[in-house]
Formats: structure tokens, sequence, C-alpha cells
């Protein structure tokens, strides 16, 4: 059931044969059975293209300070008040405690809309990244069963 022959360029064309032992190839494999051997070189894995999502843009670290310091600060306020109330006298929260609260959700609200050039291209990297993983489902890479045979049985 082997058949092998030349095409037009020399190169010997092999089809429709089975190996029980590892096949050594010395060359180019372009046809099918090259997903059965192995991933390509330069195709990456979801997991290495996490290392670009973890390297975000400078705007989400400074979200999270603005908004670490906002959750700070009211926790701040509200052990005041809580003072307050189980000493039983009158909470009192000055204007600049109020305006600083403010001021800390308008920071927080812009540093998250507002994009650098830098972002918006990471951010359609990523789509392209996810629509690659998406579109091309991960190979398939053949390993040999118990008995050593690379015979898909």
């Amino acid at each position: 059931m082997t058949e092998s022959s030349k095409n037009k360029d020399g190169i010997t064309v092999i089809s429709n044969q089975k190996y029980d032992t590892p096949l050594y190839v010395n060359g180019e494999i372009s046809d099918e059975p090259e997903r059965f051997l192995g991933e390509k070189p330069y195709e990456l894995s979801r997991y290495e293209f996490s290392i670009v999502y973890k390297n975000k843009a400078p705007s989400k670290l400074w979200f999270q300070i603005v908004c670490g310091a906002l959750t700070g600060f009211v926790f701040s306020i509200a052990g005041k008040i809580l003072h307050s109330l189980i000493l039983k006298a009158k909470p009192k929260v000055e204007l600049w405690e109020i305006l600083t609260i403010i001021v800390c959700l308008i920071a927080a609200v812009l540093v998250k809309k507002i994009k650098t050039k830098e972002e918006v291209e990471a951010e359609q990297i990523e789509g392209l990244i996810d629509q690659h993983f998406i579109l091309n489902p991960k190979r398939r890479i053949h390993i040999p069963g118990k008995g050593g045979s690379n015979n898909e049985n």
C-alpha cells in the first residue's frame, strides 16, 4: 500500500504509509502528517501569549493605585465616623475629606477611560491573538500508545 513517487521538482512524495517506529525526515513535511509530528517552532501557545497580557500599560497600575488610595481613605473616614458613634458624639466629616473622595473617583474614572495610543494598539493585538486561538484550535500531537506503536487503531 506504499506509494512513493517523485514530482516534477525531483522531490520524493510518500503517501499511505504507517510507521511503528519513529520516523526521521530530512527536509520539509508539507502535508497533513506535520500536525502529528509536532508543532511548528514559530507557533506560540496561549501560555506564551499570556506573558504579553501581563505586561499591561501603566494606566492599569495607576488605576489600581488610585483605587487603593480611595479605598483606604474611605475606610479611614468610616473608622472616624464609627469612633464618633461609639463615643456617642456627633460624627464630624470635613469638607476636604468629601472633596478628596470625589477627586479620587474622578481620577479613577479618567485613568480608566483615557488610553494612550500604545494601549489601544495593545488591546487590538490582544483581540487578534484571541481570534487566532478561536479560529485555530490547538494542534493534536500524536503520542505513541502503551505498546510503542505509532499506528492509531
